[in-house]
């Protein structure tokens, strides 16, 4: 079967999300996909809400064609290239459905934040609740830890393109498993 790889953009060359499609028609896939994913609670879900609301339309922009049944390596592929260019994708993983986890991007809510009617009434059912800790000072240890784990814009940058050089090689060593159970 042959594979598309797509991105979603506005501008057509501002990418935020790589995906692949089974689907000839890039653009209609797109289309039917951003329609019923319209209401889940996940980055791209926002990102597409947001650029609805602002009267704009996403763009399927095809990046690569007819893959075949290396799809999911081309997708990990072109999501690691477009980072790598510095592109702010969506992606929640590192592509090509290798396994990877992600957090729930909605924590068990089904329709988004709280509305405000709700956090308020949240609020009130607190109210008159007292902290366990409150009136106990904090032991030195407790400061302590507190103080250690500062994660600051470097520190960030570090830890994601560890992270990024990990998923890198996780796809080279799936792929050369992957030929080496071929052969």
């Amino acid at each position: 079967m042959e594979y598309n790889v797509y991105a979603l953009s506005i501008d057509g060359s501002t990418y935020r999300y790589v995906g692949a499609t089974k689907y000839q028609d890039v653009t209609k896939r797109a289309t039917q996909w951003y329609a019923s994913r319209f209401q889940q609670n996940t980055p791209l879900a926002h990102w597409i809400r947001e650029e609805a609301d602002k009267g704009n339309r996403v763009i399927a922009t095809l990046l690569e064609s007819d893959c075949h049944d290396q799809r999911r390596y081309r997708e990990h592929w072109w999501i690691l290239e477009l980072r790598r260019r510095g592109h702010d994708l969506l992606n929640v993983n590192g592509g090509g459905n290798f396994g990877y986890t992600h957090p729930s991007w909605n924590k068990g809510r089904k329709n988004g934040p709280p509305s405000e009617e709700v956090r308020r009434k949240i609020s009130q059912s607190l109210m008159g609740n007292v902290p366990s800790n409150k009136g106990k000072p904090m032991t030195e240890e407790q400061k302590a830890k507190l103080r250690v784990r500062v994660i600051t814009d470097e520190t960030r940058a570090r830890m994601r393109a560890s992270r990024m050089a990990y998923l890198e090689k996780q796809g080279r060593e799936r792929a050369a498993a992957r030929d080496d159970r071929r052969d």
